[in-house]
This record gives C-alpha cells, structure tokens and sequence, in this order.
C-alpha cells in the first residue's frame, strides 16, 4: 500500500474501502503543503476537489459582510473536508485555513465519485462520516443558542478532555480563533478560563490545559442557562 493509500485508510470516510479502490483513488490524490495563515480554498470557490489532512490542522470559517469570523470546525490529521462540493457540485460554503504547517491530500471530484459508484462500501462509510460532521455542527449549533458563553467554554473543553488520552487538553485554536468558534470575544473567553483556573476546574500547562476536574465541567454544562 502506498503512502497516499495509506493515509485514506487511516480517514473515517476511506476506512472501510475496498483496497483496489484505496489504491485508485490514491493515484489520483496530489500532495500540497500549507504554512500557518494560507488559504487552502475561498468561501464561494469552485469545489473541484475533498481533502484529507495527513498533518497539521485546518479550520473552515465563514465570514460575515461586515467581516466577522464564525469558525465552525477544525480537523486535524485523519480528518477530511471539502466533500459537500466535491459530492454536490456547488461552491465552497466556507473558507479553509490552515492554522499551522499543514500536509494535505486533495482527490479530484471526479474520481470520488466514481469510487463511490464503484464501491458500496465507500459509498456507506462515506454517508456516515458526513452525517457524523452534520450532527457535530447541529450540536454546535445548538450550544450557541441554549448555553451561555461559560457553559459553551465547559462543552468545548469537557469534548477535547474526553478524546484526550492523558488528561491534559491541547488549545489547538489561538484565542482569537477560540473566541469565533463559541461566538464571543476574546476577553469574554479569556475571562470564562482564568474563573475555571480559579476554581480549580483546570490548570494552565505549557502547551495547554490539565482538566482536574471533568465532573465540574459537565455540571457546569448542565447549569448553564440558555
């Protein structure tokens, strides 16, 4: 199996192919590396093409008239993007970014779905790791419109702890970044973490957070008024 194929493999949306398909469609993947700050793809851009990240982290954002940001999600290595346009042939609905250097591989819409014609397996894993993206962002969704801005840092925190395998949280988003994805400023999220640092909820690390105290953060989701 080559690199390429190998890294399809290791994604949601490739895992259960059939490997004559991983390797077809892995011929037809390009390799492109991204630095912290570029432009993957525009809001609004032709969708030619889904990407799967082999390293690094990309987050998809929309952008206001007036300029606001609102971030939507991150997705790091094994994680893939860009399917909507690539299944549907529409434009981009969001921008993509790279947040630090970034390895990606990009398969042409065309081959996608021929794959997908070609195997049902694909066909099925591929449905369910876009419905899994849909429920990610309707739960996200609903956070900002039922949870005020402390219960929204708890969710956001309590989600990284549970995927974590060593208790400590990694803050892959600059503050600013933070601040788009819960819909709140900066200062605001800034303040919401220094009262769960006081309250012994968490304690700031060199490269992130150490959650002491995960049952808080799921009380204080719980609490939270709409």
């Amino acid at each position: 199996m080559t690199d390429a194929a190998a890294t399809l493999a290791r994604t949601a949306m490739f895992d259960r192919a059939n490997p004559t398909t991983l390797t077809r469609l892995a011929g037809h993947a390009r390799e492109s590396t991204y630095n912290n700050g570029e432009v993957v793809f525009l809001e609004g851009a032709t969708g030619d093409a889904m990407f799967v990240v082999a390293d690094g982290l990309v987050k998809l954002s929309c952008t206001s008239r007036n300029g606001v940001e609102l971030l939507f999600r991150t997705v790091g290595p094994g994680g893939t993007f860009g399917e909507l346009s690539a299944l549907d042939g529409e434009n981009r609905s969001a921008a993509a970014i790279a947040l630090r250097v970034t390895r990606l591989l990009s398969i042409p819409a065309s081959a996608l779905r021929a794959a997908l014609a070609g195997d049902p397996a694909l066909a099925e894993s591929t449905l369910l790791s876009v419905a899994a993206a849909l429920r990610a962002t309707s739960r996200q969704h609903a956070d900002l419109v039922f949870l005020d801005l402390a219960g929204r840092v708890a969710a956001y925190l309590l989600g990284l702890w549970e995927r974590s395998e060593t208790g400590l949280v990694e803050l892959e988003l600059s503050q600013g970044d933070l601040a788009g994805l819960l819909g709140a400023s900066r200062q605001s999220v800034n303040q919401v973490l220094r009262a769960l640092e006081a309250d012994g909820i968490v304690t700031r690390r060199k490269r992130g957070l150490a959650v002491l105290d995960p049952e808080a953060l799921r009380a204080r989701v719980a609490s939270a008024p709409a």
